[in-house]
């Protein structure tokens, strides 16, 4: 099984990865599976149409793909994403595209699952995170991986990839309707990618 993976920049790959391989062990899916990622360099828009060739027209193409983007604040945007997926999909029978847009930024996912952040640095269960919750979530997010990781042993790449890993998705989707959505279509196209990789 072979996912594609569109994102806006180097430290969203990792935790829609762990995301997904997260889901996989849910619905008990052990299928094969491997990855085929595309760094849109900031805003995927103008990038989709050559994720969608990547992954669905090359010579090994993705089951599923995953178009990550958040939306800085503009509700539209998802709007806009959905509205090119439809239009693509309809044109290539083929083509599974999810859409992701965490509100307003994917870090907001992982303050909204403050455990999974307590779990990565050993902080005991309960603690306040550091940094007041005024300041835009990616910054907020950033600031305490920064402040937290006192011995540099893991770099920041891997530290987002870890935060996510351990998210509790059921408990994350009861908090955040951004993450709910994504989760309910990501976690159903996989269950039935994986009862047709199963047979």
């Amino acid at each position: 099984m072979q996912i594609g993976i569109l994102y806006e920049g180097r430290y969203d790959e990792g935790p829609i990865i762990s995301i997904t391989k997260l889901i996989l062990d849910e619905i008990g899916c052990t299928s094969n599976i491997s990855f085929v990622t595309s760094d849109a360099g900031g805003n995927i828009t103008p990038k989709m149409n050559a994720a969608a060739v990547l992954f669905f027209e090359g010579v090994e193409k993705c089951d599923l793909a995953i178009y990550i983007s958040d939306t800085d604040y503009n509700p539209r945007k998802k709007i806009e994403i959905s509205h090119w997926i439809n239009n693509y999909c309809r044109g290539n029978a083929d083509a599974r595209i999810i859409v992701g847009c965490p509100q307003p930024h994917l870090e907001q996912w992982f303050l909204n699952d403050e455990s999974a952040i307590r779990k990565t640095f050993s902080l005991p269960s309960g603690s306040l995170l550091p940094f007041p919750n005024e300041i835009i979530p990616k910054t907020r997010f950033t600031s305490i991986v920064e402040f937290l990781n006192h011995d540099l042993s893991k770099s920041k790449l891997e530290l987002y990839s870890e935060v996510a890993s351990y998210i509790d998705l059921p408990n994350l989707a009861s908090r955040d309707t951004s993450f709910k959505t994504f989760y309910r279509d990501l976690k159903q196209a996989l269950r039935t990618l994986c009862r047709t990789h199963t047979h």
